[in-house]
């Protein structure tokens, strides 16, 4: 659901770009001076409804019963479902000179979707940080997903199969590195640059749908006493993609297709936390999207504008020493806008989603 959003995972994207960007200080507990070592160990359980798991653009959305056949475009698939989603999160960090601290994390997640089984997935990372100052951080971090189906995609590099309008599934793997750098700019203030980079490649015969991308953000976390804290973000992104000759069966030819485009994003989140009771958090995102392709007769890229809002409200209270019960709820909205198609058919080519769920943290 990258840049598709996840609900429930803590400091993810679900919780406003803005907010991941607190969430990466540090796994375990404060900084202490003297030689320390100290680990931790997260597990989570969660369970949310999704009303558009696919982001299927509103002029499909209802065509879901009656294209659902082998070889058609939803084969297999359902609009709604409720997602289980179960991570692990083991982190250790060690204590040294004055203020320091080295960390390490290694996570694991996996997803299945009730109604949609071949969506299912996993993923695995890992991440170092290190103080070089006792003001100033630097963290590396991994993620690997092996395999996910993304949807079914007609096989537009076959006239006659595109023509007929047949449709298989596509699945992808994806690697996604990452850097930051992370500078106290006093006590309660930090500023934060990181970048990301996501190689994202298809599984024959959906080649053509690959890519990569390059994120560049800035953020930065204030917390105006020891309960209110709020959090902002904003960036550029570029992404990159083959430019592959596709059959469009509109003008019946073949036609170069190009999807790369520019992104420029922006995140703000607040957070109340009273400790050892409960928090509220509220947070929303906008990510303008500019395709840049170059081929003027290609209806779905050229000259297209996408803009996307989200915004998520959750609330979590402390049962006990080692659990923490959330509860939570958001919506996505993304509008199209291209320059060779019509007003009605971009409304038809927008989508939206609604979310909402439950969770449980259990923290050892």
């Amino acid at each position: 659901m990258n840049n598709h959003w996840v609900l429930l995972i803590i400091g993810a994207l679900t919780c406003g770009a803005a907010n991941a960007t607190a969430a990466k200080t540090t796994p375990g507990v404060q900084k202490q001076a003297g030689d320390t070592f100290e680990a931790d160990f997260k597990f989570s359980a969660e369970s949310f409804f999704t009303s558009n798991y696919f982001h299927v653009k509103n002029s499909k959305l209802s065509k879901f019963a009656n294209k659902s056949a082998e070889g058609e475009r939803f084969y297999r698939m359902h609009a709604g479902d409720f997602v289980t989603h179960a991570g692990g999160d083991l982190s250790g960090a060690w204590r040294f000179g004055k203020k320091q601290e080295l960390a390490l994390e290694l996570t694991g997640d996996y997803y299945f979707p009730i109604l949609n089984p071949l969506a299912h997935y996993a993923k695995v990372g890992g991440g170092v940080a290190v103080d070089i100052f006792k003001s100033t951080r630097i963290s590396g971090e991994l993620t690997y997903l092996p395999k996910r189906f993304h949807k079914n995609y007609k096989h537009t590099f076959d006239a006659a199969e595109a023509t007929a309008g047949i449709y298989s599934a596509a699945y992808y793997r994806q690697l996604s590195p990452g850097v930051s750098v992370r500078q106290d700019l006093g006590k309660d203030w930090q500023a934060e640059f990181t970048y990301e980079f996501a190689q994202r490649r298809f599984f024959a015969p959906f080649e053509s749908r690959n890519k990569s991308g390059h994120r560049f953000g800035l953020g930065s976390h204030y917390a105006i006493n020891s309960r209110l804290e709020i959090a902002a973000e904003g960036g550029f992104k570029r992404v990159l993609t083959p430019r592959d000759f596709e059959y469009d069966t509109t003008l019946t030819r073949f036609i170069q297709v190009d999807r790369a485009y520019n992104g420029y994003f922006a995140g703000l989140s607040g957070r109340y936390k009273k400790k050892k009771c409960c928090f509220v958090s509220l947070a929303g995102d906008l990510l303008l999207k500019r395709y840049t392709s170059k081929t003027v007769e290609d209806p779905v890229y050229y000259g297209r504008k996408d803009t996307r809002v989200g915004a998520e409200l959750k609330a979590g209270i402390e049962l006990g020493r080692y659990f923490l019960l959330t509860i939570e709820g958001g919506f996505v909205r993304n509008m199209t806008d291209r320059v060779n198609l019509t007003d009605a058919q971009d409304i038809d080519a927008s989508y939206r989603e609604y979310l909402g769920g439950l969770g449980l943290l259990l923290k050892i």
